[in-house]
């Protein structure tokens, strides 16, 4: 029977020594656990210089250089390359120790915090596992640089809070959340990114069940479904959103579609001020929180401000006693979070007052279609379009031509020649020479000719029309006999 293949584990380091390098109690843990499963181990380590070298009998920094590559091979006892050479298709998984070295040598965070930077080698590496959907191992303050590199995913540095000093990194819980990630209060956290196969419904269990007592966060919307929301387009939170919240009729109900906007327009806004998961659920709980209040207490507007009041308790400060749920939010993000709300929210008190307590008027819609039809083809109208034609095509091959422009003449008066103007006494009179009684003799034998032949006419008629009534007489007289 064949022995199955081991698992290829690439393991990078940050040089020796817990103060300027590796933690070797870590790095040496992690190689003892990995040979101990069957694990075949390769060493890397970027070829750079220290931040510094660290005198670790005193804590005191040095005057000289060393080389991370040159330091980390010490405890990998010379069996270490250089982390440009590692080759991601050639390993199973990667895991980086902590020490100093790791928030130093492969970051800045030890000096700038959130606004750390990552060396080039190692951001390529971690980026590159996660693109492979590989696992990531990241212990103590090695969090960080997947906070840094890998935005929403969940991380723990132990604890947030130091408890006499079990937990020396309980502050980096903060800088996580500024990073972009979620902090999971936890001894170990395996991470499930949504790009890998995973139970929603055990994320979101494990998100609660994580999270302290009296937080707002996972409320209204568990871990899994913010990550979700944050991967979608305006439009397509627009619907899921309405899912979530089960707004069936947000399309022709005004309340529900103005709900709808209110908490779309709020995630949208949590999104842009790049929240974290914890603090955009978180967020969204706490305008579900004031709109229920309206909706549901009809509460005034000053006991709604004491709401919000009551929720802000505990930010900014470290260990606060007593908190409103909302304390995984820093004291500029409350004050964005509170000036959000009273924009949004409280000056529209009354318009959402009235949106709550009058129903909405039931219309009925209806369409009326008109559709003509061509009338059958056996009476005068004119072809369908499919056996018309163009007017292109109709005015060059089958329209007759247009007859062509007559010209006009034009008469030119000729040349030396004045035109002639005639005046009323120059025309020709054409009854010079006729006397009146010739005139009247003329007149007279035109009128008889006209006339006489009209009475000849009209005298025939009298005669025919005469013998006619002298018939009918006839036959009248003969019945009556």
């Amino acid at each position: 029977m064949s022995r199955p293949a081991s698992a290829k584990v690439a393991v990078v380091l940050s040089g020796c020594g817990v103060y300027d390098g590796s933690e070797v109690h870590e790095a040496s843990a992690v190689m003892v656990h990995l040979s101990r499963g069957g694990a075949d181990v390769a060493i890397f380590a970027p070829d750079v210089d220290q931040m510094h070298v660290i005198n670790h009998t005193k804590g005191e920094p040095m005057e000289e250089k060393r080389n991370v590559l040159v330091e980390s091979a010490r405890i990998a006892r010379g069996k270490i390359a250089a982390l440009s050479t590692l080759d991601v298709a050639g390993h199973d998984a990667v895991i980086l120790p902590g020490g100093f070295g790791a928030a130093k040598n492969l970051c800045t965070f030890a000096v700038d915090g959130a606004d750390c930077k990552v060396n080039p080698e190692v951001e390529k590496t971690i980026k590159s596992f996660h693109d492979a959907k590989k696992p990531i191992g990241l212990c103590c303050i090695a969090p960080v640089l997947a906070a840094k590199l890998i935005p929403g995913c969940s991380v723990t540095v132990g604890n947030d809070q130091e408890e006499g000093g079990r937990w020396p990194y309980a502050g980096t819980a903060g800088a996580v959340g500024k990073m972009g990630a979620t902090h999971i209060r936890r001894d170990v956290n395996a991470s499930k990114d949504s790009r890998k196969s995973h139970s929603s419904l055990n994320e979101d269990e494990e998100a609660i069940a994580n999270e302290k007592e009296g937080s707002l966060a996972w409320k209204v919307l568990h871990i899994s479904q913010v990550r979700t929301l944050l991967e979608l387009n305006v439009d397509q939170v627009h619907l899921k959103m309405a899912d979530l919240l089960n707004l069936k009729d947000h399309a022709v109900n005004l309340q529900e579609a103005a709900v709808l906007d209110y908490y779309v327009a709020g995630f949208w806004w949590a999104k842009e001020q790049s929240f974290t998961l914890q603090q955009i659920s978180g967020f969204i709980t706490a305008l579900s929180t004031l709109l229920d209040n309206i909706r549901e207490k009809q509460m005034s507007l000053v006991d709604n401000l004491k709401e919000l009041k009551k929720m802000l308790v505990g930010i900014g400060q470290e260990t606060p006693e007593v908190t409103g749920g909302l304390d995984f939010f820093n004291t500029d993000q409350a004050k964005l979070l509170t000036d959000y709300i009273t924009k949004s929210l409280f000056q529209h008190y009354k318009l959402y007052q009235y949106m709550f307590t009058l129903e909405q008027d039931e219309m009925v819609i209806g369409t009326e279609l008109s559709i003509e039809v061509a009338p059958p083809a056996d009476i005068p109208f004119p072809p369908p379009l499919d056996e018309g034609m163009k007017e292109a095509v109709y005015l060059e091959h089958v329209a007759p031509p247009p007859p062509p422009p007559e010209k006009e003449e034009e008469k030119e008066a000729p040349s030396g020649e004045e035109e002639k103007v005639f005046t009323d006494e120059e025309v020709e009179d054409i009854l010079e020479g006729v006397t009146t009684d010739e005139l009247k003799e003329v007149i007279s034998s035109v009128v008889n000719e006209m006339l006489g032949s009209l009475s000849a006419d009209v005298g025939a008629k009298l005669k025919e029309r005469e013998a006619q009534y002298l018939a009918k007489i006839s036959k009248m007289q003969k019945i009556a006999e």
